[in-house]
Parts: C-alpha cells; structure tokens; sequence
C-alpha cells in the first residue's frame, strides 16, 4: 500500500497540516524514514515476523462505529513486554497502522474510533518499559500526534489509574 501517495489520504492530511504542503511533505519522509529503519518501505510487513506480537490480540480490529468508522480496541492487559523486541513491536504498530490506512483509503472515510480497554491491566506485568521509552522519541510521538487527527472518538474502559 503506497498510502503516502494516494491522493484522497494527502487531500485529508492537508487539512490537518493547514494546507502547509512543505510540512506534510517533511512529515510523510520522516515517518517513511522510520518506518524504512524497522522494514523496508517497498515491501509490505511480513506477518510471519511480527507473528508472536499479533498472536497477544494487543489492537484488533472490531468492527464500525455507526458513522461507519473502524473501530480498534486495545487491550492493555495484552501487553507482553516479554513477548517480541521493540523492532517486532514499532513493525507491529506500523502493520496496525497500514492496514488501517488501507481500509480507510479503500471505503473513503478519514476518521477511526478507539477504545482503549484497561480491565485486568496490571502495570507490574503488563507495562513495557523499552517501549515505553522508544515511543518517547520524537519520532514517535510526531506520528501520533499526526494520528490522532484522523480520531473520531476514544473511549477509555476500565479505568483503574
């Protein structure tokens, strides 16, 4: 999927970059050089790779909100910091994040729903801190920042902080 050349996907992030197109442009080759960092850009993620990060049911696909948006739950009790290396775990998110680029560029819909599910979560077993410190880098948080615009709603469940 060539999502940063598809032209509905950049009519709708120019929204976000205020119709700045030397900033989207910047933006699109940084999140490609990263992502080139963990897997390389003219292929796509190879599953079998990422196969005992996707097996923790982490973030799925459930569903469509009734805007028809898709809608990702996250489970934090998912979360295995044992399981995989933090390069299994960015190519992890950049395979959530593609595929989720994909269906919205194919139906044509810009916005995404997430509901972030914190039952059973226990910071002692669940809390990853290598990738809790990789996504600190400016890198990371610049392709959430960008991502969040494309949010239409987050719900919180089983909020125990």
């Amino acid at each position: 999927l060539k999502w940063y050349k598809n032209e509905s996907f950049l009519k709708e992030s120019l929204k976000i970059f205020n119709y700045d197109t030397h900033s989207l442009a910047k933006f699109i080759s940084e999140l490609l050089i990263f992502r080139n960092f963990y897997y390389p850009i003219n292929t796509s993620i190879d599953e079998s790779l990422i196969s005992s990060v996707i097996k923790t049911n982490l973030v799925e696909l459930r569903g469509y909100s009734k805007k028809g948006y898709p809608t990702i739950v996250i489970k934090a009790k998912n979360s295995c910091p044992k399981i995989g290396t933090v390069e299994e775990k960015v190519s992890y998110i950049f395979f959530i994040f593609e595929n989720l680029l994909k269906y919205c560029i194919e139906k044509n819909l810009y916005k995404i729903c997430i509901i972030y599910d914190r039952g059973d979560y226990d910071k002692d077993l669940h809390f990853d801190h290598e990738m809790a410190e990789k996504m600190k880098t400016h890198k990371f948080t610049k392709m959430y920042s960008f991502l969040t615009e494309f949010v239409d709603i987050i719900c919180v469940m089983n909020i125990n902080f």
